[in-house]
């Protein structure tokens, strides 16, 4: 059985081999590849969502492109291939190989061993490392990023690190990063300055990051003099002073940002910085802020690390739906503290609020769902060690602070509101009878999207996945409710 499952795996992959090899002489399309963007997407065995499922694949999940066809993407992982939509695929490169290759370099590397990355962000997984002096060829911008092409690749890079053939290079700039404090004095000495401070007593800090030590609170309306920028922070002189502020708490004179230099301190333009929450109880006892916010976790179970990068260590994790304080931003990536802990996540995982809108608890409640697939049935089970059909929904609900019964029939009768079939949304709860209960209720089930359902499944004894158009739910389907 063993060498059957052996010869198997090995004619999987050869296949997919031929496919690669057909897609690289084909000439039509190049291969590429690329990084699942939706929480769960499905993978089909054809171009549409007609077509039976192959698997679902979660968000990160990298992937080789191997042909496009009516919007869908013919996609290879591990040892399988099939079909998901465009929508949910951020590729690569974008085009073929041959524009990348013919793309003569205009632009120069700067800063160190700089990361290359699939995509225009830190989320995105690193393809290399490029050094200073390396020529590329800037191929479109994309936010404070530019897609490069260099030996034949194509990648993303922070735009603070390339010399466009033309540009100034920073060190013809009258002010670095680097530059001693002397060499600003001129500048600080000038009483208005060229930027005011906002927003009520603010941390002036040592380096760019909130685990730098304090040098000075500012006030509103504090005039100071810009000298470099770094991940969101500013380097600032005042009063014979140099420090770095956040730079929300920043209003800058027409024209002050420009020529700023981005510092150089570490690869992607991110600090290190040694993470301390007794500095955040210091900061609250001196009336002091680097912004501190309310944020909701999203996108599933999400890394907390020690700093602004994924290269970081990991501190725990923690879920959809995970109440937060936001206390600082450093390029993309948010400080907060839960629980006694203080570290940093992604700001793609946090939504910025008192509470989440309703129609993102739904979207989430359907995303954490996925999460829990194949996890053990158990009568009156309402936590991730076994659930029933309404402990499965009772617990996912309750993480987003709604309170349901432990009963299918109750939570259809007493909570949210009605909705039609052809309305449902993900995160709406659809209800079922069973031959023999007398048209009554007896299980219930998420909506995920996609006429997808997810639910505790007595039968199988575990948390399954189905199709609501399926014959059986087909015709016991009794109603459906939205919770939030």
């Amino acid at each position: 059985m063993k060498e059957k499952r052996s010869i198997l795996r090995g004619l999987r992959t050869a296949a997919i081999g031929a496919a690669l090899a057909c897609a690289m002489t084909a000439g039509a399309f190049a291969v590429d590849t690329g990084v699942i963007t939706g929480d769960v997407v499905n993978a089909r065995k054809g171009p549409g969502t007609s077509f039976e499922r192959v698997e679902q694949l979660a968000k990160g999940k990298q992937v080789t492109i191997l042909a496009e066809e009516n919007g869908w993407y013919k996609i290879a992982w591990n040892s399988s291939t099939g079909y998901v939509s465009k929508s949910y695929v951020s590729s690569s490169s974008s085009g073929s190989t041959a524009a990348v290759s013919s793309a003569a370099p205009n632009a120069t590397v700067t800063g160190g061993n700089i990361n290359v990355r699939t995509g225009p962000g830190t989320g995105y997984s690193r393809i290399t490392a490029l050094g200073t002096g390396k020529r590329v060829a800037v191929l479109e911008t994309s936010g404070n990023w530019y897609k490069i092409g260099f030996d034949g690749k194509a990648g993303y890079i922070m735009s603070s690190y390339i010399i466009r053939d033309g540009e100034a290079a920073p060190a013809a700039s009258a002010q670095t990063a680097s530059a001693p404090a002397a060499a600003a004095a001129p500048a600080a000495a000038a009483a208005e300055g060229n930027a005011t401070v906002k927003g009520g007593n603010i941390n002036v800090r040592s380096g760019p990051g909130t685990g730098y030590s304090r040098v000075a609170i500012v006030g509103t309306g504090k005039r100071v003099t810009l000298l470099a920028e770094e991940g969101g922070w500013l380097k600032i002189s005042f009063d014979g002073k140099t420090g770095y502020i956040l730079g929300t708490y920043i209003t800058p004179d027409a024209g002050a940002m420009e020529g700023l230099v981005a510092a150089e301190s570490a690869e992607d333009g991110f600090p290190t910085v040694t993470v301390e929450s007794t500095e955040v109880s210091a900061n609250a006892a001196a009336g002091a802020t680097d912004g501190s916010r309310t944020g909701f976790i999203t996108g599933g179970t999400i890394n907390v690390r020690t700093g602004p990068s994924t290269e970081t260590e990991r501190i725990t994790q923690v879920g959809t739906g995970k109440k937060v304080t936001i206390l600082a931003e450093e390029n993309g990536w948010l400080m907060i503290s839960f629980d006694g802990k203080t570290g940093y996540v992604h700001g793609d995982y946090v939504y910025e609020g008192d509470s989440l809108p309703a129609s993102s608890v739904g979207a989430q409640v359907a995303a954490m769902a996925a999460q829990y697939a194949g996890t053990r049935y158990v009568y009156g089970g309402a936590a991730p060690g076994g659930f029933d059909c309404s402990g499965f929904t009772l617990y996912l609900y309750k993480q987003f602070g709604y309170s349901l019964p432990h009963t299918a029939s109750g939570q259809y009768a007493n909570c949210g509101v009605k909705v039609s079939r052809s309305n449902l949304q993900p995160g709406d709860l659809v209800f079922f009878t069973s031959s023999g209960s007398g048209g009554k209720i007896t299980h219930v089930a998420v909506y995920t999207g996609n006429d997808q359902i997810i639910h505790a499944r007595y039968s199988v004894g575990k948390v399954h996945i189905n199709y609501l158009s399926e014959n059986y739910y087909n015709k016991n389907y009794v109603g459906a409710i939205r919770i939030a």
